[in-house]
């Protein structure tokens, strides 16, 4: 009896191991895909918010291929000023491509008058993408979450104050 005990307890090992090693290798497959479709080209991520006539945040941020990041604070935000951290922009870049954001429009919800605007743009292959949106609750939602990414990697990147 223990013998079969042990052995069903082998196979559902075995199982399991064979399950999550196909789920790896469908992940790795598919950032492979996409860092390769385009080279993974991506050389810099632009992430502006422009604010509104209210109190939403006014800053730049700026990654780099190196995986560093430049944050200009100017207004409603808990860093003012310019501070220089560390990203995983390959990780950010890749999100970028799977959700299409080089095939996005260059404007939403145009026409909006007290609303956020925000700006994102990425350079890729030497060629500046930029998608702006005058209501930062009216972009698709592949771009809502394309922001929501790079803002997450923000509270993340270890800032020091940069001269």
């Amino acid at each position: 009896m223990g013998s079969a005990k042990q052995l069903k307890k082998r196979l559902s090992i075995v199982l399991l191991s064979l399950v999550l090693g196909a789920f790896a290798w469908m992940a790795i497959y598919s950032f492979h895909r996409v860092k390769h479709r385009h080279g993974n080209q991506v050389t810099e991520i632009t992430l502006e918010r422009r604010g509104c006539y209210g109190g939403c945040p006014v800053y730049k941020v700026v990654l780099n291929k190196d995986s560093t990041a430049i944050y200009t604070g100017m207004r409603n935000v808990d860093r003012i000023g310019r501070y220089k951290g560390f990203v995983h922009f390959d990780r950010i870049a890749a999100w970028m491509e799977s959700q299409g954001f080089f095939d996005l429009d260059e404007e939403y919800a145009k026409g909006w008058q007290d609303s956020e605007v925000v700006v994102t743009s990425a350079v890729r292959g030497g060629t500046r993408k930029t998608v702006t949106t005058y209501n930062s609750g009216e972009p698709p939602l592949e771009l809502w979450g394309i922001n929501a990414a790079i803002d997450g990697a923000l509270t993340q990147a270890g800032w020091a104050k940069a001269p």
